[in-house]
């Protein structure tokens, strides 16, 4: 999206919302959201008109994004087979996502320029770097139900340790050195924090997977949002402040310990309490991260949001 929306653009914009829609933005003001996420509310619901588009068939209990290839959207199958709804987004899946909002953005020449210049493959509604992918990731959030779950797991290649001496991101200097895949991890990073008010908003929980080494939360994007939840806090607000859990991807079937981060507005010790198999129980190294163990699993704490 673009930069702030002059106030008689703005006014425009804002009568051509539904009442329903109204309400939501209604809403997202009233919490006192930062107004950044406000036009970017607006402008995917403007999007989504333009294309005669009325979202999701149904409200969705968890929306998945980053789910990968060697993840298979575990997270969002696990919703699906407790019988709830639930939908993922990856870069590499090729599947629409209720509708073909990127052909739409490819005819149009107001968007055409940010839908090629992304060179990735798979369907722009996926692609949370291009403007398609945008709107369809904030669309999805706005059809999650209260208490629902939206799980982020941004992709960590320009934040984690071992890749420091590369994308030179730190404590004292989170943005790093000015390379492309560097860039794109911010962006990326940034529209996460993004959609992490924007899943609080809606009375849902968000949750951010990173590797323990990963620097992303010290990037001011997510700086912003970790002191927006400090003041709501302070002011009483429920399920608002951020919590960071340390749990291990061995404990999910996973080849490797992986020491991961996973921080939440809702605490989430149970997955801190897994049991960690010994290496020579565990799959091999080409073998799937699986979500799902023989004690306790991501359905417990779906059944748990649920």
């Amino acid at each position: 999206m673009t930069g702030p929306i002059p106030i008689l653009v703005l006014l425009r914009m804002l009568n051509s919302l539904s009442v329903q829609e109204l309400q939501h933005v209604y809403g997202l003001v009233a919490l006192r959201l930062p107004w950044v996420l406000v036009e970017l509310v607006i402008q995917a619901m403007l999007v989504r008109r333009l294309m005669q588009f009325d979202g999701p068939s149904e409200l969705q209990t968890c929306v998945e994004f980053f789910s990968g290839c060697s993840a298979s959207s575990q997270i969002a199958k696990a919703f699906t087979e407790l019988g709830k709804t639930a939908i993922a987004f990856d870069i590499s899946r090729h599947l629409d996502f209720h509708f073909r909002l990127d052909v739409f953005l490819k005819e149009s020449p107001v968007f055409r320029k940010s839908v090629h210049a992304c060179p990735c493959p798979g369907s722009q509604t996926h692609d949370l770097s291009s403007t398609s992918g945008l709107v369809a990731a904030v669309m999805a959030v706005l059809s999650v139900v209260i208490g629902g779950l939206v799980h982020v797991a941004t992709v960590c290649t320009s934040f984690v340790f071992i890749n420091a001496a590369t994308h030179c991101r730190s404590m004292w200097c989170p943005e790093g050195a000015e390379l492309d895949y560097v860039e794109l991890g911010t962006r990326l990073a940034s529209r996460s924090s993004l959609l992490a008010l924007l899943t609080w908003a809606m009375g849902a929980t968000w949750t951010l997977e990173q590797p323990s080494t990963s620097c992303m939360l010290y990037l001011q994007s997510w700086q912003a949002v970790i002191r927006f939840f400090q003041e709501k806090t302070n002011e009483g607000w429920c399920n608002s402040l951020v919590l960071r859990h340390a749990i291990a991807m061995a404990a999910f079937r996973g080849p490797s310990l992986k020491p991961t981060a996973l921080w939440s507005n809702e605490n989430l010790e149970v997955l801190m309490n897994m049991y960690i198999p010994p290496k020579h129980d565990r799959p091999p190294a080409e073998a799937p991260v699986s979500y799902v163990s023989s004690g306790i699993s991501i359905k417990y704490v779906a059944t748990f949001l649920c």
